[in-house]
């Protein structure tokens, strides 16, 4: 999840096959191995997620709105 920074393994394997190959080659794969976000996390970062996001379309509606009416 990209608000918590952490993904898991499975997910880093599919999703970044080379970035995985060169850490296991190099043998630094245990330095970035995390648990996983706990389910606080999760509802944290979606709760602000949500937020940030409703915020973004109120100030877009907000500038096309002042743009229209000048």
């Amino acid at each position: 999840m990209i608000l918590t920074c952490k993904m898991s393994l499975e997910r880093f394997k599919s999703e970044r096959p080379l970035d995985y190959q060169r850490l296991v080659e190099n043998n630094e794969s245990d330095d970035y191995i995390v648990d996983p976000p706990t389910r606080e996390e999760k509802l944290r970062a979606y709760i602000w997620g949500s937020v940030f996001l409703v915020t973004g379309i109120l100030v877009a509606i907000g500038i096309i709105w002042a743009l229209l009416l000048h």
